[in-house]
């Protein structure tokens, strides 16, 4: 989450834009770890809630695809399964939390507020977006008959990740493992990893360029079931050891999906603020207090 969180922030870092988000995000800061690198560091915030107890939101981190072998079930065989998809999912989550971010309407409180809470959920929730597994949950007749939780119930033997989930979410072993409030040496890190990828894919790369011109969430989120159709669980199997071609190509797409989901962050908040006005605070003024307060 936070190489991605660098890689959008290396291309906003000098704009209007990038101030004035770090100006809303820093009317949370006191309430997160968030210290040295605020803006990477809000990345882990919609997961850092968790441990608060938070579980409204969950569901907001998974798109509600389910799988077998390379196809996706049919809602007969959801059924079948009584497996229900929730609506309020990954893709649902993003689009709301853009609707929020670009209000202009007044209020009787500060939106800017709310603003403070989204901007750090869309910077997290574009990592899962690109995350294979945060698309798709794996079914069968036998060991998984609702899903196998994104590949979280996929065991398999490896030292470092007891399942198939946590596997991918640290990149493939390609990265390590850091907390908020960041080190100094863990930054730096992170800081060349970003720049590794992006001096390696730059934007005017054929398959990047392909690939950035696909915008939606919805198709974004088919395009993470397709990857974990024919890479994620194509070459690996329940509870054997894991090879170390599946890891070297793994690693591969895990690094192409970091920096694409980076490269997309940036262009969906340019586009959520290329008008200044959004960013502002949208309040009522005092006369229009009285006179609603009159009516």
């Amino acid at each position: 989450h936070m190489v991605v969180a660098r890689i959008a922030e290396i291309e906003l870092q000098g704009t209007r834009i990038y101030d004035q988000m770090m100006e809303v995000l820093g009317l949370l800061t006191k309430y997160t770890k968030e210290r040295d690198y605020p803006f990477i560091e809000t990345a882990p915030y919609a997961d850092d809630i968790k441990a608060l107890g938070v579980k409204t939101m969950n569901h907001w981190h998974f798109a509600d695809h389910y799988i077998n072998g390379d196809r996706l079930l049919t809602d007969k065989e959801l059924d079948a399964h009584k497996i229900k998809k929730n609506p309020e999912n990954l893709v649902w989550s993003i689009n709301e939390s853009k609707k929020i971010l670009r209000n202009k309407n007044a209020s009787l409180i500060d939106d800017r507020l709310n603003k403070s809470i989204y901007l750090r959920m869309l910077i997290h929730l574009y990592g899962d977006l690109h995350q294979p597994l945060h698309g798709v949950s794996y079914v069968d007749e036998k060991k998984f008959k609702k899903g196998d939780a994104g590949g979280n119930n996929f065991v398999i033997d490896l030292v470092g990740a007891r399942d198939l989930h946590t596997l991918w979410d640290k990149c493939v072993k390609r990265c390590k493992e850091v907390s908020v409030p960041l080190k100094k040496n863990d930054y730096d890190l992170i800081d060349i990893y970003a720049k590794h990828l992006m001096k390696r894919y730059t934007r005017s790369t054929t398959w990047v360029k392909k690939r950035l011109q696909v915008t939606s969430v919805k198709e974004i989120s088919d395009e993470s079931v397709q990857l974990a159709i024919k890479e994620v669980y194509a070459g690996v199997k329940f509870g054997k050891p894991v090879g170390e071609e599946y890891l070297k190509k793994g690693g591969l797409l895990s690094d192409k999906q970091l920096l694409i989901a980076g490269y997309r962050l940036s262009d969906a908040l340019k586009k959520l603020f290329e008008d200044e006005e959004v960013l502002k605070p949208h309040i009522k003024t005092e006369g229009k207090l009285e006179d609603q307060a009159t009516e």
